[in-house]
């Protein structure tokens, strides 16, 4: 069977404030958590290379859309599928709306909403 992917919508995104971690599918994820008063969502795209896990943010959730992070994200699994990772690199340097993070290096969204 195969992962479903656009699982999120536009209503669940604006609305959604309990901190965790959200997949849209195809490793997209929408990231929540709790600054001072109120939610603070980030698009990320996570990936193992080896052992090392990847994490690309894509930006936050008010300044990129949903159809733009899944948009970026699609151009990753396909940088992805062909093995070329710096193509996927030059694709999240191309994005204005986006920075590239290593998991291991900063703590990630998934880390900061458990705390």
């Amino acid at each position: 069977m195969a992962r479903k992917i656009n699982l999120l919508n536009a209503r669940a995104i604006a609305t959604v404030s309990k901190p965790g971690h959200y997949a849209d599918g195809g490793r997209l994820y929408l990231c929540v958590r709790v600054r001072v008063d109120s939610p603070e969502r980030l698009w990320i795209f996570r990936y193992k290379l080896g052992a090392r896990e990847v994490t690309l943010s894509i930006g936050l959730g008010r300044d990129v859309w949903l159809a733009q992070a899944r948009e970026v994200a699609g151009r990753c699994r396909a940088a992805l599928a062909k093995g070329d990772l710096r193509e996927e690199q030059s694709i999240m340097r191309g994005d204005d709306i986006t920075q590239v993070s290593d998991a291991r290096h900063s703590p990630s969204c998934f880390e900061s909403a458990l705390v």
